[in-house]
């Protein structure tokens, strides 16, 4: 799962900036190449991004490793062990610019908030998160983007986006 969170919505609104920071983070610590089944990236205004990670270079070990990244310091906290019943455990993972693109996060956060202002007339809703859920079963045409926005007054709207950046369902 990737989610991106924001503590103090009202004063922090998300920029290509971040997502290109966050991408080049993840890609500075654990290559290009690297697959991940959860991913989660929370904003807290004191501290900047704080990234959460379970990933691995090399899926046909059934060995991954989780990672805490807060202050530009990356720290290992956990070792994961995998069974697979069936298929190839590439399959329950997902890799950044292949399968997960930062850019279309960012498109669909931007439409996300249009969507919000032209229909419910808010004037600042703001990115709340952003989540991509790696496939429990294998079927990676199940995985998509949930983007949560949220208003002024606190109400939140939901939004899940396909891989290719079509809505699927919207619900608040």
């Amino acid at each position: 799962m990737f989610t991106l969170q924001s503590c103090k919505q009202d004063n922090y609104i998300i920029s290509v900036t971040d997502f290109n920071k966050i991408e080049r983070d993840l890609t500075e610590k654990f290559g290009l190449y690297s697959y991940y089944t959860d991913l989660s990236i929370v904003y807290n205004e004191n501290i900047g991004h704080v990234i959460n990670v379970v990933v691995t270079d090399k899926p046909e070990s059934l060995q991954m490793k989780g990672w805490v990244k807060t202050d530009d310091d990356w720290k290992n906290v956990s070792e994961v062990s995998l069974e697979l019943k069936k298929g190839r455990i590439e399959d329950y993972m997902f890799t950044l610019n292949e399968e997960v693109s930062m850019d279309m996060i960012e498109n669909l956060v931007n439409t996300s908030i249009r969507e919000i202002r032209e229909k419910e007339k808010a004037e600042t809703p703001v990115l709340g998160s952003v989540s991509i859920t790696s496939p429990n079963d294998g079927d990676k045409s199940k995985m998509g983007y949930t983007i949560e926005i949220k208003s002024e007054i606190g109400k939140t709207f939901d939004f899940f986006y396909n891989l290719e950046g079509d809505l699927v369902e919207q619900w608040n």
